[in-house]
């Protein structure tokens, strides 16, 4: 679409929304755009609409692999050997959300730039751009932010072309909600987003809107595996760093608009600006150890043209104490940019897919993933190699018979000794993490059927106060902040799901007498007394999970409601 064209019909998009006229921007390299959503557009953008005619950017990111499991080249190495402590390096296999190009390559989306104001007040006001201003001046930490209700035209657009921040991460949260629900709901974006399902299959499933996972954020600021210099800190000379990263010294107290430097293979803003908010919860290594509060990537205006690099981390927390108050973070150096994610098993034909494709991966690529050196993959590889020590000391004792030497039959035996002591040590630890791992299944059971409890709570309560005929505007906002309590537990419900799913594969992972033994072990804690109802409902719910998963036939959409059913059936349903 030529420049003048595109300027034409956001024009006719404004008369009709009732929005003012978009203020545009120049790039440097790919043209004109709405500096409130896409100042740099380009031809091979993937365009996602928006309530109120405004779009979300993104870029597809390929990822090397015809199959669902991978291939060696999606092992790649992030982090950084002269960064901070909580950047080493690392080996991460990354994974692609949809196929493209005929099935023939996997992608992921990533949000071309940082989210803006404009695109929050566009979700948050379902296109009625005035509604959603003051929703965001309601929910922003900046007390400057009340300004906005006084702008309009060239100076309105101006302010919703920068980065949002000064929001918690729940209110983000209530963002990805809102739009994903109002995309569903409209058919023009859902038939834009990108689908996945099975081959030969008829249904497919729709993505869904999210944050971008560390290794995704990473991968995708590194220039991807095609890059040559993907180990590089950054992934331009560093002599370079006006060009794209607003930090200091050139930044001063707060962010710039939305694309105003040069991208990095598509991308705008990754360094600097804001810090971008990530699905992960913080760790001191990614993926291993206590998880903390939250992760941004990406460093902010406040960080220095030394300081920025692909593998930097920062932890940002949900809470923060005010006076005798603790109150949500609102973080003035914090946003976020978007993905396009797509459930692992979106259909039941998909499954039957991966089974087949499964049993070439295991005996090829995953002994080389980090998931196959995982902590209890690693155990199981660890008691293998004992065993082969213990059979290679047998065959040296049977050679050394012939020799007759008392020291080194000593010297032997304390070896053999060593060996059957470590491996019972072990045996035991690889028992303990399989344990904890059904225990917190077990748990995330009972989270996911408190926070659907209330969610169902809420929203009857608002159903009932909205069949008054009277309502006053109080009344109004209080049903409307009812639901949106209803939606928190919703997303709530959807984390603790996912994280039961988790511990489902991590009990699964542990083999059939781990597993059976941390059963065993749960079942003396209920005859014990020391598991309330809820639990043991949830454990049986947990065992019987994990036998359909062993035997390949998991349902994971319908387990949700089989929870929530046995629950309400056993009474527990009441009592979280």
């Amino acid at each position: 679409m030529s420049n003048k064209r595109f300027a034409v019909l956001a024009a006719l998009t404004a008369v009709v929304t009732g929005l003012s006229a978009p203020a545009f921007a120049k790039c440097a390299h790919e043209g004109e755009g709405d500096s409130r959503f896409d100042p740099c557009p380009a031809p091979d953008d993937f365009l996602l609409p928006m309530p109120g005619g405004l779009q979300m950017v993104f870029r597809k990111i390929a990822v090397p692999g015809e199959n669902f499991w991978g291939s060696f080249e999606r092992v790649v190495q992030i982090g950084d050997p002269q960064g901070e402590i909580f950047e080493a390096p690392q080996k991460a296999m990354v994974g692609g959300s949809f196929q493209d190009d005929q099935g023939k390559r996997w992608v992921y989306h990533i949000g071309k730039y940082e989210v803006s104001k404009a695109q929050v007040a566009a979700v948050l006001g379902q296109g009625d751009m005035a509604k959603g201003v003051q929703r965001l001046i309601e929910i922003s930490g900046n007390p400057d932010e009340k300004d906005l209700a006084q702008l309009t035209g060239e100076d309105l657009d101006r302010e919703l072309s920068m980065p949002m921040a000064w929001i918690s991460w729940y209110d983000v949260q209530n963002v990805l909600a809102e739009y994903n629900r109002w995309c569903y709901a409209d058919k023009n974006c859902r038939s834009k987003l990108p689908t996945i399902g099975a081959q030969g299959e008829n249904y497919r499933m729709p993505g869904f809107l999210r944050l971008p996972t560390e290794v995704e954020w990473e991968y995708a600021a590194r220039g991807g595996v095609d890059n040559p210099n993907f180990a590089a800190a950054l992934p331009f000379d560093r002599k370079e760093w006006k060009t794209y990263a607003f930090v200091k010294p050139n930044a001063k107290s707060k962010p710039r608009r939305i694309g105003s430097l040069d991208g990095v293979s598509g991308l705008h803003d990754m360094f600097g600006n804001v810090q971008e908010l990530t699905a992960n919860l913080f760790q001191a290594e990614l993926g291993q150890g206590k998880a903390g509060a939250l992760v941004a990537r990406g460093g902010s205006f406040l960080d220095t043209d030394r300081s920025i690099r692909s593998a930097a981390r920062s932890e940002v927390g949900l809470y923060q104490e005010k006076g005798d108050a603790i109150v949500e973070v609102r973080s003035p150096t914090t946003g976020f940019r978007l993905a396009i994610g797509s459930p692992v098993l979106p259909t039941k034909g998909y499954m039957e897919q991966l089974q087949r494709e499964h049993q070439a991966y295991m005996e090829t690529i995953r002994a080389k993933t980090p998931a196959g050196q995982s902590l209890l993959n690693g155990g199981a590889q660890a008691s293998n190699a004992l065993q082969t020590a213990q059979t290679s000391l047998v065959q040296i004792s049977s050679t050394m018979n012939e020799t007759r030497d008392p020291k080194l039959e000593r010297e032997l035996a304390q070896v053999r000794s060593a060996l059957t002591d470590a491996s019972k040590q072990l045996d035991l630890r690889n028992q303990e993490v399989c344990s904890k791992s059904l225990e917190e299944g077990v748990f995330f059971a009972t989270l996911y059927g408190r926070a659907v409890r209330q969610a169902e709570f809420y929203e009857r309560f608002a159903a009932l106060r909205s069949k008054r005929t009277d309502l006053s505007a109080t009344d109004q906002q209080q049903v409307a902040d009812i639901l949106k309590n209803a939606s928190s537990n919703r997303v709530d419900a959807d984390i603790y799901f996912a994280k039961y799913q988790e511990k489902l594969s991590e009990v699964g992972g542990c083999g059939d007498r781990l597993a059976s033994a941390s059963a065993d072990h749960f079942k003396a804690q209920i005859a014990a007394g020391k598991v309330n109802l809820a639990g043991k409902v949830a454990f049986d719910l947990f065992a019987d999970h994990l036998a359909a998963l062993t035997t390949k036939k998991a349902d994971f959409e319908a387990w949700r409601d089989a929870i929530i059913q046995r629950f309400k059936d056993t009474n527990v349903f009441n009592q979280l």
